[in-house]
This record gives structure tokens, C-alpha cells and sequence, in this order.
């Protein structure tokens, strides 16, 4: 789906403008300081984070780092990436 959105942004956009992907699950620790550590290497500032993501899940389902889905991706794992990114 990130590659799909980011075509359809250059599409939109046009030509000229430079597009990244950095690929990230908020519900998976491991992929939220990978992102970070990405992040890093680019040697970008950032100048505004804004957590605004979320899921909803109708059925109880564990995260890769044994936690309840939902929770990890929509309050633990933006605080981690929050903190990550400072």
C-alpha cells in the first residue's frame, strides 16, 4: 500500500519531486526503531511529527512483541516512535 500511495503523491505532485518510503508498523517495536534508526541515517531534521494513525480491530489479536494489538499501535507504539525521534 506505500508504494501504491507514494506513485499516486508523485502522480499528483508531478515531476521534480523527490519521494522516499520508509516502511513502518506502529504495533511492532522492532520496526519503530528500525524506522528511527533510518530516520537517522538520513541525517534530516524533523521538523514536525504528528502521531495520527490508528486501527480498530473487532477481534482480540496479539502484537509481535505479545501485547494487544490495538493498544501497541495506537498508544504504545506512537509514544516509543515519539520518543525515538527526539
Amino acid at each position: 500500500r506505500g508504494y501504491a500511495a507514494m506513485e499516486k503523491m508523485a502522480e499528483e505532485i508531478g515531476s521534480g519531486t523527490r519521494l522516499e518510503l520508509i516502511l513502518l508498523d506502529l504495533s511492532d517495536p522492532g520496526s519503530i526503531n528500525r524506522f528511527a534508526e533510518t530516520f537517522r541515517r538520513t541525517k534530516r531534521p524533523l521538523h514536525l511529527l504528528i502521531n495520527n494513525a490508528g486501527i480498530m480491530l473487532n477481534d482480540y489479536k496479539l502484537s509481535i512483541a505479545g501485547i494487544e494489538n490495538t493498544f501497541a499501535a495506537n498508544y504504545l507504539g506512537p509514544v516509543l516512535l515519539t520518543k525515538k525521534m527526539l
